[in-house]
């Protein structure tokens, strides 16, 4: 019995591990294509307003 409940346990580490690992390259990713696009989404909507 113990040696399923590591295996769980295990599981669950690793799938929290690589969980945050991909949530924190988000956040990266994200703070990347803003610092290319400094419009970001308010420029975007503010020239829809203009056009209408």
């Amino acid at each position: 019995m113990p040696y399923v409940l590591g295996s769980y346990g295990a599981t669950i580490v690793i799938l929290g591990v690589l969980s945050l690992t991909s949530l924190l390259r988000y956040r990266a990713a994200r703070r990347r294509l803003a610092a290319v696009e400094p419009r970001g989404r308010r420029g975007r909507d503010a020239m829809q307003g203009e056009q209408s």
